[in-house]
């Protein structure tokens, strides 16, 4: 959790080995850091993957235990690259008909090259 920042045995440690670092907020850590790593990440895939001929894109389904949630998980491989998740889609207020999982696989897509990603070649179920 992010509040680990503001733990008094973490502070104490983190001003034994750097006292001159100041910690970020909790708040901090969550918001304004949390989005400049993951831009910075997806900065980095989307270097990766300009080489690749093109992406595999996974992905599968879950619900919950008690049935109250359903999420599609989805997931791209490069052809020189590791698997990596890309997005979760909610689906537990529709249907999961063949439709509506190739309506929201063909928007991943959409979003996966919109978003620099490279060209979708492959799907994987």
């Amino acid at each position: 959790p992010f509040s680990a920042v503001e733990d008094p045995s973490f502070v104490a440690m983190m001003e034994f080995f750097r006292p001159a670092f100041k910690l970020p907020s909790r708040k901090r850590v969550a918001t304004s850091l949390l989005a400049a790593e993951e831009d910075e990440v997806k900065k980095e895939l989307r270097k990766s993957l300009q080489t690749s001929s093109g992406l595999s894109l996974q992905f599968d389904s879950w619900t919950t235990k008690d049935k109250t949630k359903h999420v599609i998980n989805y997931s791209m491989k490069g052809t020189d690259t590791k698997s990596f998740f890309f997005c979760t889609v909610d689906a537990t207020e529709s249907r999961q008909t063949a439709d509506f999982i190739c309506q929201q696989t063909m928007k991943v897509i959409q979003l996966a090259e919109e978003d620099g990603y490279g060209v979708v070649k492959s799907l994987v179920t």
